[in-house]
């Protein structure tokens, strides 16, 4: 499909493939975001595949064995930030999901301050700035099943509150203020050599990041994107 195509039939969910949308992959064709200038960079083989998909014609697939990751460059769309955001995403774990592995990552790791990752253990699924975690969902996520992840922080009368949402259920919540103190990159599957031993192994789909709080409560996971 043509680039043009593509942005012609772009996708919209949880309030639209809107104004409020900053970086959108389908993982269609390739890495790059239909929105803005952020293209992926592939590392250890990572790569479109049309094999596994949750939705359009292809998903980022993810080898562990092989430390696969996308590397966005760093900038202040994709960093921590100190404002509403969302992310959200469909993932699908290939082996144990029970395993701890970073799924994104802004940088850090369990022994840092700083930096901020999305994570899986023991079949949750957490968002962690260092050694803290701000919102996770427990217990529900299982391998070779497609999920839908929402990590959304949002200004509630003066004070950031954190949510993690997994298939459109929430889970814990966190209203501490939290900052991260570094984001060099944006990474899909890894990315840190602190976390060798983490990389994600699975497929990703509609990756995309948002200015605004999307959801604060229970929703039904975006299927249809236009």
């Amino acid at each position: 499909m043509s680039m043009m195509m593509r942005r012609v039939h772009k996708r919209r969910a949880g309030g639209g493939f809107d104004a409020n949308t900053l970086f959108f992959a389908s993982y269609d064709s390739d890495l790059n975001s239909l929105v803005g200038t952020f293209n992926g960079t592939a590392y250890g083989g990572a790569a479109v595949q049309g094999t596994t998909v949750k939705v359009g014609e292809g998903a980022l697939g993810l080898a562990a064995a092989s430390s696969q990751y996308v590397e966005y460059a760093a900038n202040a769309v994709l960093g921590f930030g100190a404002a509403e955001k969302t992310i959200d995403f469909w993932v699908r774990p290939y082996t144990n999901a029970a395993a701890a592995t970073r799924i994104i990552m802004g940088s850090g790791n369990l022994s840092s301050t700083v930096g901020w990752h999305c994570a899986t253990y023991n079949r949750a699924f957490s968002w962690r700035v260092g050694n803290t975690t701000i919102a996770a969902v427990w217990g529900t996520l299982f391998t070779e099943a497609w999920h839908h992840v929402a990590l959304v922080r949002w200004n509630d009368a003066g004070t950031l509150r954190y949510k993690c949402f997994l298939d459109g259920t929430n889970g814990y919540q966190n209203s501490t203020q939290v900052t991260s103190g570094s984001d060099p990159a944006f990474r899909v599957g890894n990315g840190n050599a602190l976390e060798a031993s983490r990389y994600f192994d699975g497929a990703i789909d509609c990756l995309r990041i948002s200015d605004v709080a999307r959801w604060t409560a229970d929703f039904t996971p975006p299927t249809v994107y236009s």
